[in-house]
């Protein structure tokens, strides 16, 4: 019986010495040839709003995510936030930003799972090489030397596929994917303004107020081709409404308005400035009228069955 304790003892010990010099932190990487050239691509990855619009964290993957951004609108500072019943809470804060080097950021989850990133950016004949880098440390010990053992290729290939997809989407919205002209890295002309399609019509829209009896909320809109509009808070999904008709105009190369009288008689216009994302907001009742400012977001284009989809609209949306 001593015998068989003292075995099983040394046998847990070696685990725990194994365990201990085994390394618990995880460093995940993918790469990607870009045409574009360093600083065309360090202007989508500053800026975090248009994340959605080209990464693998959309509201394709999860119908249900909020998302809000605070801080500065681009560059050290930034900040995304989001919460979704398959993306778990978590923010994402940019921490170092160069133009000719790439981005560095900080993530932390919800669950206490805090990670470091960078997407660095290295120029060379054929345009820039982008590689994607994600290190976290497990940090509990022996176990965790364990657990990157034993699951470190899974989760390996889960992050590098989200990684991979993100690659993929950023490399449509600056290299070019057939809906709109790509650039050579030897191509020193000035880029032409990318706006907004020619009308706003089928798509939707998430608008948040900085100011004015609605400052910090959000709402997403959606612009139906039949005329109408459906509207949800993503603060309480049971704040709804709708617009049996709309109306939106494109008032200059980078400019939108869209306006509607809800069910409920408030009615609402806003101007939308693609290049910065912001919007100037005029609102009314009956009782009051408001004037708002925030920042706006296309999230993607309406489908028969009214769902959003991100990709079809990653190089419509101008810069924030």
């Amino acid at each position: 019986m001593k015998t068989a304790l003292k075995i099983t003892a040394l046998f847990l010990l070696l685990l725990v010495v194994i365990g201990l010099a085994l390394p618990d932190r995880l460093v995940i990487t993918r790469s990607k040839e870009f045409r574009a050239k360093p600083a065309e691509i360090h202007a989508e990855l500053e800026a975090l709003t248009t994340w959605p619009e080209w990464s693998a964290w959309n509201a394709t993957a999860d119908p249900t995510v909020a998302f809000r951004f605070a801080g500065p609108k681009r560059g050290v500072g930034a900040t995304w936030w989001w919460k979704g019943h398959t993306f778990e809470e978590g923010t994402l804060k940019i921490i170092q930003s160069d133009p000719s080097a790439g981005v560095d950021y900080e993530v932390a989850m919800a669950s206490g799972l805090n990670f470091r990133g960078r997407i660095a950016l290295i120029k060379n004949a054929h345009g820039t090489q982008v590689t994607w880098t994600d290190e976290a440390s497990l940090g509990m010990g022996p176990v965790g030397g364990w657990m990157a053992l034993v699951m470190g290729g899974a989760i390996d290939e889960s992050v590098g596929t989200n990684q991979l997809t993100s690659l993929d989407g950023l490399q449509r919205r600056v290299d070019g994917d057939g809906s709109g002209s790509s650039r050579s890295p030897d191509d020193t002309s000035e880029a032409e303004p990318r706006n907004l399609t020619e009308s706003l019509r089928g798509h939707c829209i998430e608008w948040t107020f900085e100011d004015g009896p609605m400052a910090g909320k959000s709402f997403i809109h959606e612009l139906h081709d039949d005329g109408t509009l459906v509207w949800r808070s993503t603060d309480e999904p049971s704040l709804s409404g709708h617009a049996g008709d709309y109306s939106t105009a494109q008032i200059g190369a980078d400019a939108h308005v869209i306006s509607y009288q809800g069910d409920s008689g408030h009615t609402l216009t806003v101007a939308l400035s693609v290049p910065t994302g912001t919007l100037v907001g005029f609102g009314s009742s009956a009782e009051e009228w408001s004037a708002m400012t925030g920042r706006f977001v296309v999230l993607g284009e309406l489908t028969n069955a009214g769902v959003c989809q991100p990709q079809q609209v990653a190089r419509s949306i101008g810069q924030s």
